[in-house]
């Protein structure tokens, strides 16, 4: 089933809650926030082929090593089960890693789960966006 900005409640909160709070807490570099809403097991694989485990990803942000300018994820779609969701949508962004220009757009892929009652994320997917044509 293929829900367009979906909700799906929980005890704290839904789905919808969950990608919000993700998009601002990237935005603002906000590691505790980030912390809050990525799953112990979280592992982000980036457009070059990095795979970072939760520490690393909150890392780039703890150590200064990612600078953003602007951030935003807009959601295209969101398929959802009972306690799974993915969501996909396009990652804009003006930022520097390590002093390197990482501006553009990715196609962002977001997989939350449900356990015990709330939502975080598990795994996120950067690929380089490429309009058609």
């Amino acid at each position: 089933m293929i829900i367009r900005r979906a909700s799906v409640g929980t005890v704290t909160g839904t789905l919808d809650d969950l990608l919000r709070r993700w998009r601002d807490a990237e935005a603002r570099g906000d590691v505790e926030s980030l912390d809050d809403v990525l799953a112990a097991d979280f592992r982000g694989d980036g457009p070059r082929g990095f795979v970072l485990g939760k520490e690393q990803w909150l890392d780039r942000h703890r150590l200064g090593e990612l600078t953003l300018d602007a951030f935003d994820w807009t959601p295209t779609e969101i398929r959802r089960c009972p306690h799974m969701a993915v969501g996909r949508g396009v990652q804009s962004q003006r930022a520097r890693y390590r002093g390197t220009d990482w501006s553009g757009e990715f196609v962002c892929t977001v997989v939350a789960v449900r356990r015990d009652g709330r939502w975080t994320i598990v795994n996120l997917q950067l690929t380089r966006y490429r309009p058609p044509g």
